[in-house]
């Protein structure tokens, strides 16, 4: 038979155990990477360079904003060309220069927006490579989570190993928590309980008794709901009777208002 001081020894044993896997257990859990690091790692869609829809438009934009500054700079050049020409014995007319000067614009806009095609392909770069260096950062703090997760795990089952051996043959499951090893480790060396066996069986009367005090609380809560909503319901037919009673005398009223009036002349009409 197991004296008090052996399941005193066995429980303290229990207990020790039992509190670092359970702490092993609150680490493990703690080190689950968090939704925002996951995000951070996921592949990301990088940004491509521009197409030739994105390209028209940066020229039609150049062409509209610019217009008028190549028109004025164009002409500049036509007047100086077109006087040198004349000294030269040549003269061109006005609508050749017209017609020059629009075309030229079309094909001169071309250039500010392919500079801008650069610049912004040259920004999607940037962006690209601070979204894949992000994404390594993430990915290999994942990594060190998942290495330190791995380990906790094995020294984890390490524990559970040493509990199989030790404590499961000489302790149900339903006590494998170290509050409830904890209890009965109190009640054993208060003198409450001489042995395990005892321990286990104030453990469950009070278990019990605190059990039937929480449905006795329910109950108690759940009745007093009950009184409540009938308590009110009551005044809700107490409002309905006196409507009903108002509406009744109202209606009386009316009735009698449209009864006709007796006739003062009839007796000298007979």
């Amino acid at each position: 038979m197991q004296t008090r001081e052996e399941a005193i020894t066995k429980l303290e044993r229990a207990t020790q155990i039992l509190h670092d896997a359970e702490a092993l257990q609150a680490e493990i859990e703690s080190t689950r990477a968090s939704s925002s690091l996951q995000n951070a790692a996921a592949p990301k869609k990088k940004l491509k360079h521009t197409n030739l829809f994105e390209v028209g438009a940066f020229w039609l934009g150049s062409l509209i904003f610019l217009s008028p500054i190549i028109k004025l700079v164009l002409s500049i050049i036509v007047n100086w060309v077109d006087k040198l020409l004349i000294l030269l014995g040549l003269r061109i007319s006005m609508g050749f220069w017209d017609d020059f000067i629009a075309i030229a614009g079309f094909l001169l806009a071309i250039f500010p927006a392919l500079f801008i095609c650069k610049f912004v392909n040259k920004s999607r770069d940037k962006q690209n490579a601070d979204t894949d260096a992000r994404t390594a950062v993430a990915r290999e703090q994942i990594e060190l989570i998942q290495r330190d997760r791995e380990a906790l795990l094995g020294r984890l089952q390490q524990i559970l190993d040493v509990y199989d051996q030790e404590v499961r043959p000489w302790l149900p499951d339903e006590y494998s928590s170290s509050s409830t090893t904890l209890t009965l480790l109190r009640f054993l060396q208060s003198g409450r309980a001489d042995s395990l066996k005892e321990a286990m069986n104030l453990y469950e009367e009070i278990e019990h008794r605190r059990r039937m005090e929480e449905g006795q609380q329910r109950m108690e809560k759940n009745q007093g709901k009950i009184i409540r909503g009938q308590g009110l319901q009551a005044l809700a037919m107490a409002a309905s009777v006196i409507a009903l009673q108002s509406d009744i005398a109202q209606t009386r009223n009316a009735i009698e208002s449209l009864r006709p009036l007796p006739d003062p002349y009839a007796k000298w009409n007979q």
